[in-house]
């Protein structure tokens, strides 16, 4: 999911990680524009975006390998 500062403030957003969530699909948060310590300290950030596993999207080619790596094993 790629979060920005304004996709956390759009409606359909929340409403398409509910409906992940509901279905107990793997959520990553690949973020522009914020950084996790921000998400993670943030009083309005809902505990659901608090525990997701988030990468920046310039470390997007590694959590690719990693996804690679585990895929392999």
């Amino acid at each position: 999911m790629l979060l920005t500062p304004e996709a956390l403030r759009r409606p359909y957003v929340w409403m398409e990680l509910g409906a992940i969530w509901l279905r107990r699909k793997r959520i990553v948060g690949i973020l522009y524009g914020l950084t996790a310590a921000e998400i993670s300290t943030g009083e309005r950030t809902p505990a659901l975006l608090k525990g997701m596993h988030m990468r920046e999207l310039n470390d997007l080619d590694l959590y690719l390998a990693e996804l690679r790596d585990r895929s392999q094993q």
